[in-house]
């Protein structure tokens, strides 16, 4: 029932018109607190831009815009962890050893944040952009906005690793802007560390390593749903992200980290120093990777019959299959 109200609203909501917003605040970069203290990207904004003048209206802008799509392409189901929020814990979802997070909870006092929990992701598009939205459980309880940062991971080669990510962080604005919208890239191939398909903390690798400017012709956008706070779009580029027809995709929410640089989390911190949300798990509650909820990852224009690293995933063989050897 919940999921045919969302899609009811997104509904109405890609029939709408919007303008845009140009980009106008000034984002920090900070060092990391990583026990291996590897390069830092951290997403930061000036206290400035929670002002009054995030929602000021927005001008007219010669850039390319979102238009509205006709339909959604795919989604993703994550856990809700509001069931458990008054126990202060999670029975399911977070697998830290394997990059999959459920940890809408404050650090050591796991204080339930709605505004973290995704509920849902679902991906559409037009000839310009990747359109993805991520619903959450609610808004912040203090601000009835949407705090912390909201981003997707795309992985143009499906290899398993993430390539590029894309994130807004505190959004206002209910029509497409591109104020405080970042687009990482990783140059290297750490992004997953040595071994893709499990933990192998520490690292010392850089993880999503480049940031992309977003001030071009061709840029990303994200917005806040006119009707339901607690759903936020972004709009990647196509041609940033080297217009892909078949990729993986998830998203994210987060307010704790808030580090491209230290993708992936379970790779750069250990098992202990991250904390657990289960409350039975011996490294209980949550410490260092906290506030941060993450989905896996769905197929974009292929079907896959092998898992892949961080993909949603139900059965079937664990490895790709082995290449057929040539005569």
């Amino acid at each position: 029932m919940m999921r045919k109200l969302i899609k009811k609203i997104l509904c109405l909501v890609i029939g709408i018109s919007l303008l845009v917003l140009p980009a106008c605040i000034t984002i920090e970069m900070s060092g990391s607190e990583s026990p291996s203290d590897p390069t830092a990207i951290v997403i930061a904004a000036d206290e400035q831009a929670r002002s009054a003048d995030a929602t000021a209206q927005p001008t007219l802008d010669s850039r390319v815009l979102p238009t509205d799509p006709q339909y959604i392409e795919g989604e993703v189901e994550d856990t809700n962890s509001s069931k458990f929020a008054s126990e202060k814990r999670v029975v399911s979802g977070d697998s830290y050893l394997s990059n999959f997070f459920e940890r809408p909870f404050t650090r050591e006092s796991m204080e339930y944040l709605p505004n973290i929990d995704i509920q849902y992701g679902y991906i559409s598009s037009d000839d310009n952009f990747f359109i993805y939205t991520i619903v959450l459980a609610g808004v912040d309880t203090e601000t009835n906005t949407l705090v912390g940062s909201y981003g997707v991971e795309m992985d143009i080669d499906a290899d398993g690793r993430g390539d590029y990510s894309v994130w807004v962080k505190d959004p206002v604005s209910t029509t497409w802007t591109a104020e405080n919208v970042r687009i990482f890239k990783d140059t290297n191939g750490d992004v997953g560390g040595k071994d893709k398909y499990i933990s192998d903390a520490p690292s010392q690798g850089n993880g999503y390593d480049l940031e992309i400017p977003n001030t071009n012709a061709e840029v990303s956008f994200a917005r806040v749903v006119p009707d339901n706070p607690a759903i936020v779009q972004i709009a990647v580029h196509r041609a940033i992200v080297e217009n892909p027809m078949e990729f993986l995709w998830g998203v994210w929410a987060d307010n704790g980290l808030q580090n491209p640089g230290q993708f992936d989390y379970d790779d750069h911190y250990t098992y202990k120093e991250a904390g657990s949300p289960i409350s039975g798990n011996k490294y209980y509650p949550l410490d260092a990777v906290h506030s941060c909820d993450n989905t896996c990852r769905q197929p974009y224009g292929f079907y896959p019959d092998y898992r892949i690293p961080n993909m949603c995933w139900s059965g079937g063989p664990v490895l790709p299959p082995t290449p057929a050897s040539t005569p």
